[in-house]
């Protein structure tokens, strides 16, 4: 396929707090392990990725491998743990989510933070540096 945006939800159970919390050890886990392998190797990789999973993912062995790979391909990615309340809806389940695109695209929040200056944390946000995840609020990239 030559789809442009991808959403990825790999199992949770591998990363779940109340788990075993096997990480990359789970069986669970090879398929996304796989799919991390393929996807630098595409004909057609996407420039979009929104990947989301459970607290506790955040912390993990596999969002290193996550992280590495999108930066590795050329992604810059921000990171959110966000729950629905924050959008009014009345579920309070925290969620992390990552978002990734290719560098030479831009955030649509990027053009008011560089004609403001932006703070360290966004900028740290927008190169991929660091392990800066915001949660909740509305900073960011919200």
């Amino acid at each position: 396929f030559a789809a442009s945006v991808w959403l990825l939800s790999p199992p949770c159970q591998p990363f779940t707090r109340q788990g075993l919390q096997k990480d990359t050890a789970d069986a669970r886990s090879q398929s996304f392990l796989r799919l991390l392998d393929v996807v630098p190797s595409l004909r057609h990789p996407p420039t979009h990725i929104l990947v989301e999973n459970v607290v506790g993912f955040e912390t993990s062995e596999m969002r290193g491998v996550l992280r590495e790979t999108l930066h590795g391909m050329g992604f810059t990615t921000r990171e959110h743990i966000l729950t629905p309340r924050q959008f009014g809806v009345p579920y309070s389940r925290p969620r992390y989510f990552l978002l990734a695109k290719r560098a030479s695209l831009k955030w649509a929040d990027e053009g008011a933070t560089a004609a403001s200056g932006g703070d360290a944390r966004q900028q740290q946000q927008r190169t991929g540096a660091g392990d800066d995840i915001e949660k909740g609020g509305s900073g960011g990239g919200n």
